[in-house]
């Protein structure tokens, strides 16, 4: 699964530990000045709020009633700066309009890559 799947959650585990349903966005595509990556990011996120707001995350995870709910995007690369002015907004908008944390960075396993490389 990928953000290019606008109609999929990639990922779906749960922190038991802090009681949260952690739906991850696996984000590989470059930053582009023209914004479509911007673009499929915000359908994406949009596909998890909707995943949410319907019930059918708890269709395909019945553990998670009851549960806080998080998004949070995986990148390979490192947002630019309009990427990270909308991350920033969407961690805001999402947590004060539905309670929704969101958070985002890189794949902790290799950290983010070049886009050069």
């Amino acid at each position: 699964m990928s953000v290019e799947q606008l109609d999929t959650v990639d990922l779906i585990s749960i922190d038991k530990e802090n009681e949260t349903l952690v739906l991850t966005i696996l984000d590989a595509l470059e930053w582009d000045e023209e914004d479509v990556h911007l673009y499929t990011l915000q359908t994406k996120i949009n596909t998890y709020l909707e995943f949410i707001r319907t019930g059918e995350v708890y269709q395909a995870e019945p553990e998670a009633k009851g549960m806080r709910m998080a998004i949070e995007a995986m990148f390979k690369y490192r947002p630019h700066q309009a990427g990270e002015d909308f991350l920033a907004k969407v961690e805001t908008m999402l947590y004060e309009q539905v309670k929704v944390k969101f958070s985002y960075g890189p794949n902790p396993a290799t950290g983010y890559i070049d886009s050069d490389s």
